[in-house]
């Protein structure tokens, strides 16, 4: 007799995972792009806190990491009104590692 509720794969089989010396290339490679260039400041103290073990590339659920003008801050720069609206910002998320990996800015 068939079963009556049929089985699903699940909609992302593989789970995305990312290591730390493979985020760093690719923030490497962003550098030596004009989008890279305009976020150097933000990119490099990044690039830094992987090398040194201080910062894992984020995983499903985790909250994303802010930096603006290469300073971590606590509240997403985008919505918090005491943060020039000329700063340079930068979010480090899952989300964002997946676009970026994807897309080419």
């Amino acid at each position: 007799m068939a079963n009556p509720h049929p089985d699903f794969s699940p909609a992302c089989p593989i789970p995305y995972v990312v290591q730390a010396p493979e985020r760093v290339a690719q923030l490497e490679a962003y550098l030596k792009t004009e989008f890279g260039q305009l976020q150097r400041i933000n990119i490099e103290p990044l690039i830094q806190l992987y090398k040194d073990g201080k910062l894992e590339p984020r995983q499903q659920g985790e909250a994303p990491l802010y930096l603006v003008d290469g300073q971590i801050v606590d509240k997403d720069p985008w919505e918090d009104p005491s943060i020039p609206k000329t700063a340079t910002k930068w979010c480090e998320g899952l989300f964002y590692q997946q676009m970026t990996q994807t897309h080419a800015f």
